[in-house]
């Protein structure tokens, strides 16, 4: 589609999606500071290779909801010589639709790493819209 056809679809929307993400900026922006996520389980310091793994995060947030946000877990090799190497390994975790008895949303992760030796990892949550230039366009991020 032309660049000027899809001007004139967008403004023919009314800029609707444009003034859904800002309203939708505003709002993260406002809460983010609230926003609070811990580990929920913790995961067994040795996993056999195959085994699979089960993490636990707990996110609280009185004005966000689950779509907005994404929680990944982030793992590389521990030796700085191979984590060169290699790219970090992104796993996103699943919302499973409960809160917890202390109002935090529960996701999950069960991964069966590709990676064996020792592995070191970290855990993010940071917001998302499908309708972001960028997956991290907000700047925003919360470690764990």
């Amino acid at each position: 589609m032309p660049a000027g056809d899809r001007g004139r679809k967008f403004a023919d929307g009314n800029y609707a999606l444009a003034r859904d993400v800002s309203q939708w900026k505003k709002k993260i922006r406002a809460a983010w500071p609230r926003v609070q996520m811990r580990s929920l389980s913790t995961p067994a310091s040795r996993v056999d290779f195959g085994q699979v793994l089960r993490v636990t995060v707990g996110i609280k947030s009185e004005e966000l909801s689950p779509d907005d946000l994404v929680v990944e877990l982030l793992l590389a090799p521990a030796m700085m010589e191979l984590a060169a190497s290699r790219k970090r390994q992104a796993y996103a975790f699943k919302y499973t639709g409960t809160r917890n008895e202390n109002g935090e949303y529960l996701f999950d992760l069960h991964l069966s790493p590709e990676l064996c030796g020792k592995l070191e990892y970290r855990v993010r949550a940071y917001p998302y819209h499908r309708a972001l230039s960028h997956r991290f366009e907000m700047g925003l991020m919360k470690w764990m």
